[in-house]
């Protein structure tokens, strides 16, 4: 069985729009890497705070309240995590009774990593500050 010139050609230009999408599919999986790796960054640095909090709102549970050594501890961590302008409105640093409800309530300025431009080689990063309020409650038991 012989084959005609233009059935040769027209497998070559079905194959190629093959090789094509695949290019396509794999660039949009790229694409979809690089989204979940910024995504992640600013997730965890969320969950580093939230971390750091629940340890000291443990504490809290067996004190009933935020005591104010605990309070330096807790700012230190808080601006090694990256966070500025902390402040503690809103927290109990008085003892409260007995299963009665304890809260930590952080506010402050969180390290977020954004792209703010695109140059040749690369992407142009840029950190800003953004303002996040972190609010807990534990029952007091001790």
């Amino acid at each position: 069985m012989k084959r005609k010139r233009t059935d040769y050609f027209k497998l070559k230009v079905e194959g190629a729009s093959n090789y094509f999408s695949a290019i396509i599919v794999i660039f949009t999986l790229m694409a979809l890497c690089i989204f979940c790796m910024e995504a992640y960054q600013e997730v965890s640095t969320t969950l580093s705070i939230q971390t750091c909090m629940r340890k000291y709102l443990y504490y809290m549970e067996s004190t009933g309240c935020l005591t104010s050594s605990r309070k330096v501890l807790l700012e230190q961590e808080l601006l090694e995590l990256g966070m500025a302008d902390i402040s503690f409105q809103g927290t109990d640093f008085e003892p409260v009774g007995y299963n009665q409800l304890a809260s930590l309530v952080i506010c402050g300025k969180v390290p977020v990593n954004s792209i703010i431009g695109f140059r040749g080689d690369g992407f142009l990063r840029g950190e800003k500050m953004e303002y996040r309020k972190f609010s807990k409650k534990i029952t007091a038991k001790y």
